[in-house]
């Protein structure tokens, strides 16, 4: 029987010799001579030695690769989300859907097919529904006034005032603050003369709504909890993904460890994402260092044999 070819030297993971056991068939990179088993890479055990084989990190190199932002570890959070005007809007979409009875979300199907104790649950959260909607309402209507008097005035009406069709409750010194500067204006402004008004304009300032604003996100963030399982699911959070996601290009292959110490050197390496599964996109290390040792924004790398101790530690 003919004996299989061997490659001279050890795997970079496991520091094994070709053909120390069965399936450790050992490969080399055409690129930069690094050498791995197949298996320890991740790759189908073959018995056959591949002169075109290309590590994953030297297959990259001038490609482009799709990231999120903001890129961190366990993917985009519900505080990620709701720190910007684009993520509260694509949750009140959800919110919507789901207290109108669309069936486009996964929650509205989920609620239809579930259990009748199910159903219940998703009937009784529709007093936190609307409360969810009318903050939503609230933020986007006061981010998009442009703080005029008479938008500010319908805004206060409708969400602020005693009486109002989708009061909001904010914290009571922020709730004073708003009522004693739209009585202070209304007072300044004689509704019978037109060319007043700017009187009225100029004493509400651009930051009326501003802290109010901030109290709305806490509200959210603080009773919208149950729900972002759901909202996870749903088209409206694929749809605002696929806004948040850019492109980096690798300029040369990666040789900094997001995991450990060693940033240099030729070692068998993959790509590391900011969540499992076909949503997660690969994470983005921030700019660091200063003068000559200071490295732009670049996207994240790990030794294999790192994310393979990283893994064997969480299951542990």
């Amino acid at each position: 029987m003919e004996c299989l070819p061997t490659i001279d030297g050890k795997c970079d993971i496991c520091t094994k010799p070709d053909g120390s056991r069965d399936h450790m068939n050992l490969q080399r990179c055409r690129e930069c001579g690094v050498l791995v088993h197949e298996l320890c890479y991740g790759m189908v055990p073959t018995t056959t030695k591949d002169i075109n084989f290309v590590c994953h990190a030297c297959l990259v190199v001038g490609k482009e690769a799709e990231v999120n932002e903001p890129s961190k570890v366990g993917g985009i959070t519900m505080k990620d989300i709701l720190a910007s005007r684009e993520g509260v809007e694509s949750f009140g979409e959800f919110i919507k859907c789901v207290r109108g009875g669309g069936g486009s979300t996964a929650a509205a199907a989920a609620s239809q097919s579930q259990s009748p104790a199910k159903r219940r649950q998703y009937q009784f959260n529709s007093e936190a529904l609307v409360t969810l909607e009318n903050f939503i309402d609230f933020y986007m209507n006061a981010a998009n006034s442009g703080y005029r008097s008479r938008n500010a005035r319908e805004i206060y009406d409708t969400y602020l005032a005693k009486d109002a069709t989708k009061r909001v409750e904010l914290p009571s010194h922020v709730q004073c603050k708003i009522d004693d500067r739209m009585l202070s204006n209304e007072n300044k402004l004689n509704i019978h003369e037109d060319e007043q008004i700017w009187q009225y304009d100029q004493g509400l300032m651009e930051d009326f709504f501003d802290e109010a604003k901030q109290e709305a996100i806490v509200s959210l963030e603080q009773h919208s909890r149950p729900f972002f399982t759901e909202y996870y699911k749903s088209s409206a959070f694929q749809s605002y993904l696929v806004k948040q996601r850019s492109t980096m290009q690798q300029m040369e292959r990666p040789t900094e460890c997001a995991l450990c110490s060693v940033k240099t050197g030729v070692h068998a390496m993959h790509p590391l994402y900011d969540q499992f599964g076909k949503y997660g996109r690969q994470l983005v290390l921030p700019a660091s260092g200063v003068g000559f040792m200071r490295k732009e924004r670049r996207l994240a790398w790990v030794h294999t044999l790192c994310a393979m101790v990283s893994i064997i530690a969480q299951c542990t």
